[in-house]
């Protein structure tokens, strides 16, 4: 299950996912390999320690991976390079 294994990436490790959902790690290995499937309410508490531990750029990555998303520092960037490549010192 793809929102557990990033839990499990934000918080370092299964142990400390496990420890946060207050779940024997047994338990939550078997959702991670997909034996079982956690209750709504684990997926939820998974899904809100996503948002907690998310950032700037985890947000801006996940953007990303909409379709026809145009970041728009990308064109402020590509502009600046062009710029500094037609200037002279």
């Amino acid at each position: 299950m793809r929102v557990l294994q990033r839990a499990v990436e934000a918080l370092g490790s299964e142990r400390a996912l496990a420890h946060e959902l207050r779940v024997p790690l047994r338990d939550l290995a078997s959702w991670l390999d997909g034996s079982e499937r956690p209750t709504r309410d684990y997926f939820l508490a998974a899904v809100d320690l996503l948002i907690e531990s998310s950032d700037i750029s985890g947000l801006e990555r996940l953007h990303s991976l909409e379709p026809g998303h145009v970041d728009p520092l990308d064109s402020l960037n590509a502009v600046g390079a062009n710029r500094s490549k037609t200037l002279k010192p």
